[in-house]
């Protein structure tokens, strides 16, 4: 693992390249990358500009997950790979993050430096925020001890162009949505919920005023997860 000033002279000798560096993303074992302009909503099926959002803030739902592109684009050579890992500050927050790995020699042979593709949850039952070039993942430089054969052959438009990427997202979700049985199964769902209060009825013929509370808080549940169900 590189520290801080292995960083730095990989940086002087080119075999790490990060377009929109800034010293203070610098930690002790790897550097912070930060909110970029780009993101996609998975709840709203919709891509977002963060710069033109109030006070530059992308506003994450409760238990809803978002795609991000860093603020940074980053080039490395076949001889640096690495990870991206959560930050304990992110966190504590109540965001999470799927681990991802940096291949070495990404964005591939003859691309200039490309995007990294973030995802986060909101683990919280209120909403959370992150502004435009917050510190949102570090990623943790390795030296591989011999070239890998394998050569990463990224999405050039993700890599170069995510705003582009993230409008194909955008479309096929967006496609999905119009399919008759998308909508129809939220009813369907709906009907089961009902279908099992009846039959609870039935069999365990509540008596008192508590046993009918119960019953209905059963049914809200079935019936609330059949309205948050998504795509």
């Amino acid at each position: 693992m590189l520290s801080d000033k292995d960083i730095q002279k990989a940086i002087a000798n080119e075999d790490i390249v990060i377009e929109d560096f800034s010293s203070d993303s610098l930690t002790p074992v790897g550097y912070d990358i930060r909110v970029g302009e780009f993101a996609f909503i998975w709840s709203k099926k919709e891509r977002i500009l963060i710069k033109e959002q109030p006070e530059q803030k992308l506003r994450v739902a409760p238990g809803d997950s978002v795609l991000i592109a860093t603020r940074e684009r980053l080039k490395v050579s076949p001889r640096i790979g690495g990870i991206v890992l959560s930050r304990f500050g992110q966190i504590l927050n109540g965001f999470t993050h799927v681990s991802t790995t940096l291949d070495p020699g990404w964005p591939g042979p003859g691309h200039t430096p490309g995007y990294l593709l973030v995802a986060i949850h909101n683990q919280r039952d209120i909403p959370l925020e992150l502004r435009y070039e917050d510190a949102l993942c570090t990623v943790c430089f390795h030296e591989v001890d011999s070239e890998a054969t394998h050569q990463t052959h990224p999405n050039a438009t993700l890599a170069q162009n995510p705003w582009t990427w993230l409008g194909d997202i955008e479309t096929k979700a967006r496609s999905l949505q119009k399919k008759p049985f998308y909508h129809l199964r939220r009813f369907w769902f709906a009907l089961f919920a009902l279908l099992i209060a009846a039959t609870s009825i039935i069999f365990f013929r509540p008596t008192d005023f508590q046993d009918w509370i119960q019953l209905a808080g059963v049914v809200a549940l079935f019936i609330i997860a059949a309205l948050q169900q998504r795509g």
